[in-house]
């Protein structure tokens, strides 16, 4: 009758381990895997040279990867498992070659390379009976009697009373048996290192090529992460793939491979080259510019108006015509010839706070003012009619340096000037405003700043790319 033991053994062994391996997963809390020995049975006895099967079960939840046997400290069987499972049953062979008492022992690895508490069993291992061996040992006592019987009772007198010593025959000795061949221990075949394969589409972006893709292959790994100028951390991605990237600055891109083996980790430097913006055309002052300080208005401004600011906080509107002058806290416009003035509205406790820039179709006037020690820039019409006519740009905060573009929008800086993202474009439409943020390789084409506004005519426009070297719109 065929033994069913060993696999109801090996059933029941299952069973129990799966019961562990569900309270595990129910506790929520971190533990090594499980592993229990099904067959054979501690205390069983074998022969030399006879393969003794050991069928044991491991669980875990996180999934086992490897099971290890090991005979007295050395590893003599290991069984890598892909893709790792929960619970896994494993047959692995063993050949004695040595009598005597030995400590088998199954450790299992989950996915963290966390080992198991080693299950053991002793076993005894003993030589074979030599049946060859067992017949000479009898071999003396037939023969001697075999001899006895050609003996005669009755010796003739002529015969000496003497049996030859050759008439009893030696005994038959076997030869000796040979020590077995000692069987070499095969060492455990390493896991071998995650192998990486990583590159770019293009290690450097400017503004005609301002995205690059990534590309990865990855073997023997099990997880893979991708991290953005930390070689640790990151997100999990798949061993073989690729992903678009816009870096607006230097980025540093690290694949880390974690396996059995070991972890291996590479990288890929993408550079960003800074946008240039076309030099600026030549333009000096000459006998044909009028400058605004010698001029009727601001004489007037500086008798009627009682103000040191005509000089430096004066400029003339596009055609030359009248001249935007800040006085007594207050914003006016007075004809080039001094003989008309208006006062423009400008925000309550308004104080003058630095420069006034006219658009380059005279419809807006843009100004920076104080407001309580925060700068702030302000924009109203050219006739300064109506109090819906005004604007206040990023009222929470610094904001400074106005500078129009010649369709008519507005560029603006608020806080320190390093970053591209502090640098605003504004879009006047009637009563409403629309505010954004410049973006790297945003092209530009500049009308006259407060310098150049000063003079009549105005001296040329120029040309500013978001995120070049030229970092200030308005010194540009």
């Amino acid at each position: 009758m065929k033994d069913i033991r060993a696999p109801l053994n090996l059933l029941i062994t299952l069973i129990l381990l799966l019961i562990v391996l569900a309270c595990s997963l129910g506790s929520g809390q971190p533990s090594k895997p499980t592993v229990a020995i099904a067959s054979p049975k501690t205390g069983s006895s074998f022969t030399l040279n006879q393969e003794v099967i050991v069928q044991s079960v491991a669980a875990d939840p996180k999934g086992i990867t490897r099971v290890e046997l090991w005979v007295d400290g050395q590893a003599v069987y290991i069984e890598a498992v892909a893709p790792p499972a929960t619970s896994y049953a494993a047959n692995q062979p063993w050949t004695p070659t040595i009598p005597g008492s030995h400590v088998i022992e199954v450790r299992a690895y989950n996915a963290d390379n966390t080992p198991t508490d080693s299950a053991q069993i002793i076993v005894t291992v003993t030589k074979a009976v030599d049946e060859a061996a067992s017949a000479a040992a009898n071999t003396p006592a037939d023969s001697a009697t075999a001899s006895s019987s050609l003996i005669p009772t009755t010796l003739p007198t002529s015969i000496p009373a003497k049996i030859p010593d050759t008439a009893i025959p030696s005994p038959t000795v076997p030869p000796p048996t040979p020590p077995p061949t000692p069987v070499p221990t095969v060492p455990p075949t390493p896991f071998p290192t995650p192998q990486i394969k990583f590159w770019l589409d293009y290690p450097t972006l400017t503004c005609s090529q301002q995205s690059t893709g990534l590309h990865w292959s990855v073997a023997d790994g099990t997880e893979v992460f991708l991290s953005v100028d930390d070689p640790q951390g990151g997100h999990l991605v798949s061993p073989q793939g690729e992903e678009e990237v816009a870096p607006t600055a230097n980025t540093r891109y690290y694949l880390t491979a974690k396996g059995p083996g070991g972890v291996n980790q590479v990288y890929n430097d993408v550079t960003v080259q800074p946008p240039t913006s076309p030099l600026p055309p030549s333009w000096a002052t000459g006998p044909d510019h009028t400058y605004v300080g010698q001029t009727p208005a601001c004489e007037y401004a500086r008798i009627n108006l009682l103000t040191d600011f005509c000089g430096g906080h004066a400029v003339f509107s596009p055609d030359g015509s009248e001249v935007a002058v800040m006085a007594l806290d207050r914003l006016y416009v007075i004809n080039t010839a001094g003989t008309q003035v208006r006062e423009l509205i400008v925000p309550p406790g308004y104080s003058p706070g630095g420069d006034i820039v006219w658009s380059p179709q005279a419809e807006y006037i843009a100004y920076v003012y104080n407001d309580n020690g925060t700068l702030k820039v302000g924009v109203t019409r050219r006739d300064g009619t109506a109090s819906s006519d005004l604007w206040v740009i990023n009222p929470e905060g610094i904001t400074d340096w106005p500078r129009w573009t010649t369709d008519q929008r507005l560029l603006v800086t608020s806080g320190p000037v390093q970053p591209i993202e502090n640098v605003y474009a504004v879009s006047l439409s009637g009563p409403s405003v629309e505010i954004r943020p410049v973006t790297r390789c945003e092209t530009y084409e500049l009308s006259t700043n407060v310098e150049r506004q000063q003079y009549y005519p105005w001296g040329p426009g120029r040309v500013w790319v978001g995120g070049s070297t030229a970092i200030y719109p308005s010194d540009y």
